[in-house]
């Protein structure tokens, strides 16, 4: 599995090379990854359409957990900046959907770029209003900022579990029954 996130992570920083005049942003080529990844669900004829190193690369992705593609997306060229107004709310979104166990940011992205491409208004009706705004807003983030909003999106979900873990092991923790006389038996 490790050759194959090789794989997915060559072909991303291949497809920003190749747009050197008007480079195409990360969620634009997140977006182009999760159509493959649709006609590969619905079991269309995808080779005469895309290339066998998107189609692999689609795989991949769909089938990398959230700790695999942060640690892969983790490995391109960016830099950590602090969140706009505009990312701000794009990560409340996610951190909505995580805490309503749709956390798997791969298909929470996929979902953005849908109703951001959708030429024919198909995927739109289907969403709130707060969605298509939230779309609208990721579109516009630069590759930084999404980066560094995704990797806050996962911190938050390893915090929880740890201290998840931590009231666990206090629920269960032995302790000597006291009883109100001051014995200990």
């Amino acid at each position: 599995m490790i050759n194959n996130h090789h794989r997915f992570l060559n072909w991303i920083e291949r497809r920003a090379k190749t747009h050197q005049h008007k480079p195409e942003s990360f969620f634009t080529t997140l977006g182009h990854l999760n159509q493959v990844m649709s006609a590969l669900e619905t079991k269309e004829d995808v080779l005469p359409r895309y290339q066998n190193r998107e189609i692999n690369a689609a795989r991949t992705l769909m089938q990398m957990s959230n700790t695999e593609f942060l640690a892969e997306i983790t490995k391109m060229k960016f830099t950590q900046v602090a969140l706009s107004s505009d990312g701000i709310q794009v990560l409340r979104w996610f951190k909505d959907r995580d805490l309503n166990d749709q956390g798997n940011l791969v298909s929470n992205l996929g979902f953005l770029t849908e109703i951001v491409h959708d030429s024919q208004k198909n995927v739109v009706s289907n969403w709130d209003r707060q969605t298509l705004r939230v779309a609208q807003k990721a579109q516009q983030l630069s590759d930084d900022e999404l980066i560094s909003l995704l990797l806050k999106c996962q911190f938050g979900t390893q915090r929880r579990a740890a201290a998840w873990l931590t009231s666990y092991a206090e629920f269960f923790k032995f302790q000597k029954p006291s009883y109100d006389d001051g014995t200990n038996y």
